[in-house]
C-alpha cells in the first residue's frame, strides 16, 4: 500500500515553524497532518512543520509528528519534503 502524508498549514506565513494540532488536513482552522499508512488512516495529535526555504520554485523544510488512529500511533521523526510550486 502506498503512503502519503497531507501537511496543512493554516494561514501560511512564509519559513518558520508550525506547531502541529490534534486534527486533520480536510479541517481549515489548525496546522494538522493526514497519514494513510499500510491501508490505515491516521490523524495528527501533535508535531511541527518547519519551512526552511521558500523561494520561487520551491518549498523546504522538515516535519515530525504523532498520528493516531482508532487502534494504533505512528511517530515521524525527521521527515523531510522539497516541493516544486
Amino acid at each position: 500500500s502506498p503512503t502519503t502524508v497531507n501537511l496543512f498549514i493554516n494561514n501560511y506565513k512564509g519559513v518558520g515553524t508550525y506547531k502541529i494540532y490534534q486534527g486533520s488536513a480536510l479541517q481549515t482552522d489548525s496546522n494538522s497532518v493526514v497519514v494513510t499508512y499500510a491501508g490505515r488512516n491516521y490523524s495528527s495529535i501533535a508535531g511541527s512543520v518547519e519551512v526552511i526555504q521558500d523561494n520561487g520554485s520551491s518549498y523546504i523544510g522538515r516535519f515530525e509528528f504523532t498520528a493516531k488512529n482508532l487502534n494504533d500511533t505512528l511517530t515521524v521523526k525527521n521527515g523531510s519534503f522539497n516541493i516544486d510550486k
